[in-house]
């Protein structure tokens, strides 16, 4: 008797054998029909056209049932030779049959699906099974209670964190490689007058590709410390996007133009209120976390930090409510503003502020250097007030300087 034959050690050694000669006879298949250039041609380009695509197909999903029979023969060699207190193997042995079942499955994607026609449907697969996989894993592992947990509760230990991580990214490249191919798709198929379908696709586009942003921010960071990051990100991305659409569609000019107008014009002020609204949300949350963790870390007794955590919590708010206008009345003021307010007189009006703001400033930094080299052996950073007999000459000029900003804020509003 062969060592192969004893077992079934015949797994490992026909999964290898069988998935070569899928691959070695698709491709003579396709060169003696002419099918595809003889020197080195894509795999996947001998799998696309009959009779190849048969042979393609039914080998490559016998070559998936084998690695579904070799991975959990392997599984259940680890588990035997495993004491239970080694947690860790266990906890690694659940995961690697996990990762082959899902290469196993891929590959029934692969054969079934040929040509671009496979990226929309593994990437429903994909994320679906990235879902269940994390859930079976959690589940198996006691991490989660198996009764409808939350779906971030199944990605936030490991290893299906390591699991939940590694399969949403891939998730995240199919949509923009999907999105990427259905905007040209529709490109081809559109005619250059539409230029409504055309500003529709480019929309498409970019919310396909920000829905994908937003599973990669999903993955990598699972909890509420998802929050400021995707605050900030998603406020960055939309200005980002929005400005991109604007000048792709010759809407303003591509240097430098005011964040305004890349998000007066349809389809990007669809762009831009959409992205801003969900911002503003963001803000909402993590100011409400903020204050809930400042809450938890402070003692009853100190009423000041309690009273200035609320102020916090109340001036976040007031910036999401006041992003939410922003996002959705682009153009209503500036359209009673022309030209009655934005003449002439007002430019000049503007431009003396501005002038008077910056000699303010330039002011204060000179008497603050002036401040600590006339005050030899004083802390000046920690020190909080003037006591009388010391000199004024320092001090006045910062005073002075801060006052004229703080009028000339109010004014210019």
């Amino acid at each position: 008797m062969w060592w192969f034959q004893q077992g079934l050690c015949i797994l490992p050694v026909a999964l290898v054998l069988w998935t070569a000669a899928t691959f070695i006879f698709a491709y003579v298949t396709a060169v003696v029909l002419r099918h595809v250039d003889p020197l080195v041609p894509y795999i996947s380009d001998t799998g696309t056209v009959a009779p190849e695509r048969c042979v393609f197909g039914i080998m490559l999903d016998m070559s998936a049932f084998l690695g579904v029979a070799t991975m959990y023969v392997r599984y259940k060699q680890v588990q035997a030779l495993t004491d239970e207190e080694e947690s860790k193997l266990h906890k690694l042995n659940v995961l690697g049959l996990v990762l082959g079942w899902t290469s196993s499955f891929g590959m029934c994607i692969v054969t079934n699906f040929q040509g671009l026609c496979i990226l929309p449907v593994a990437l429903v697969l994909w994320t679906a099974a990235t879902f269940i996989f994390a859930y079976v894993t959690a589940v198996v592992l006691r991490h989660v209670d198996p009764l409808v947990p939350y779906i971030s509760d199944t990605g936030t230990v490991a290893p299906e964190r390591c699991v939940f991580g590694i399969m949403l990214d891939m998730s995240a490249f199919l949509g923009v490689a999907t999105m990427y191919v259905r905007y040209k798709q529709v490109q081809a198929l559109t005619d250059e007058e539409e230029s409504k379908l055309h500003k529709l696709n480019v929309l498409g586009l970019v919310l396909g590709w920000t829905s994908s942003f937003g599973m990669c921010i999903v993955t990598n960071f699972q909890g509420l410390c998802i929050l400021p990051v995707a605050l900030v990100l998603w406020t960055a991305a939309t200005f980002i996007f929005a400005y991109v659409t604007a000048v792709v569609l010759r809407h303003v000019d591509p240097l430098v133009p005011y964040i305004s107008d890349t998000g007066t014009v349809a389809p990007e002020r669809c762009v831009f209120g959409i992205m801003l609204d969900m911002s503003a949300f963001l803000g909402v949350a993590t100011m409400y976390v903020r204050y809930k963790q400042v809450q938890a870390l402070t003692d009853e007794e100190e009423s000041k930090l309690h009273k200035l955590n609320v102020l916090g919590l109340v001036l976040g708010w007031t910036s999401s409510f006041g992003m939410c206008i922003v996002a959705n009345f682009q153009t209503l003021v500036s359209l009673y503003m022309q030209p009655h307010v934005h003449g002439k007189s007002i430019f000049w009006v503007r431009l003396s502020i501005g002038v008077w703001t910056f000699a303010s400033i330039i002011s204060m930094f000179v008497s603050s250097v002036i401040m600590y080299s006339s005050l030899p052996g004083v802390d000046v950073a920690h020190k909080l007030h003037w006591i009388p007999g010391e000199t004024l000459y320092p001090r006045l000029p910062g005073t002075t300087a801060l006052l004229l900003i703080s009028f000339i804020h109010l004014l210019y509003h």
